[in-house]
Parts: structure tokens; C-alpha cells; sequence
């Protein structure tokens, strides 16, 4: 049953603590017509108190309409290319709290004279709901993006949730 699946499919993604309308690929300044082509796949292991999911995408974006005017990124580069993948690890910890690591990577190789870019982000997290209507969430960041405009970046944000 197709209905069935697709609600089977989105609980599991909620409980492995992604949304289930992420997009995959990574995108671009777009003014005009685009024939993008993606290969996308997707792995997911699940235990007791584990779920795995890991993802990988390569997409391919070319500007099907030459007319239009424009600086966007596809008016420089004739065909973009990109590649990445992500991992996602959760462990329950209890009935109430949980903790989940993910890892992500993009690289975009440099064309026709537009150096290319990469970014990778690991992000570890810890949530508790306290209550039926508190929660309380820290989650700690880090990302580094290179190429022309690279830069790093580092945080902790802690979060508390209370529901009406």
C-alpha cells in the first residue's frame, strides 16, 4: 500500500531525528530554465535503541534556457557539478532523552574558471523532554566551508521548550 508506506517511511526519518522533506542536494542561484539530473541514495539500519541513516547524492545542473539574462551561478559555469554525502546516528538513552550525531559533506569542483567549494558540518545533540510539555535540548556545531569565500564556524546552543 503506497499510503501506507509513505507514513511509514516519514515516522521512521522523525524518529532517526530528520525531516522527512530535507532536501538531499545542495542548490544554487537560479534565474532561468535548469536540467538538473540527481542520483540520490539512501541507506537506514535500525535496532532496538539505534537507527543509522546514510545518504549520498551527486547532481549534475545545466542551464537549459540561454536567452535569459541574469549573474546567477549556471550564467558562469556551463554545467555545475556537485557531490556530498550525510550520516545520521541516534541512540535512545532512556524512554526520555536521546543523542544523535550527524555528519555532513558537499563538495562542488571549480569550472570553466569558478573555483569550486566544499563545506562539512558535525553536529552532535542531546534532548530530554522533561515533561509532557518541557523539553530540553543542547546541541553542539561545527562547520567549515572552503573556496573563495571558506570560513569556520563553531557553537553551542542549548534550548528549552515549553508547550501551551
Amino acid at each position: 500500500d503506497p499510503v501506507r508506506r509513505d507514513v511509514l517511511v516519514r515516522d521512521f526519518l522523525r524518529n532517526a531525528g530528520r525531516n522527512p522533506n530535507e532536501r538531499l542536494t545542495g542548490g544554487c542561484l537560479i534565474s532561468s530554465l535548469v536540467v538538473q539530473r540527481a542520483r540520490n541514495l539512501s541507506l537506514a539500519w535500525q535496532a532496538r535503541r539505534q537507527t543509522l541513516v546514510l545518504t549520498a547524492f551527486a547532481t549534475t545542473s545545466e542551464r537549459a534556457d540561454r536567452i535569459a539574462g541574469g549573474a546567477a551561478d549556471l550564467s558562469r559555469v556551463g554545467l555545475l557539478r556537485q557531490r556530498g554525502m550525510n550520516l545520521s546516528l541516534s541512540h535512545r538513552l532512556s524512554p526520555t532523552s536521546s543523542i544523535v550525531f550527524r555528519a555532513a559533506r558537499q563538495v562542488t569542483p571549480g569550472a570553466g574558471g569558478v573555483a569550486g567549494n566544499g563545506r562539512r558540518v558535525f553536529n552532535i545533540s542531546w534532548g530530554e523532554q522533561i515533561s509532557r510539555r518541557l523539553a530540553l535540548s543542547v546541541s553542539a556545531r561545527s562547520a567549515r566551508a572552503t573556496g573563495p569565500n571558506g570560513y569556520d564556524e563553531n557553537s553551542l546552543v542549548a534550548t528549552l521548550n515549553l508547550r501551551f
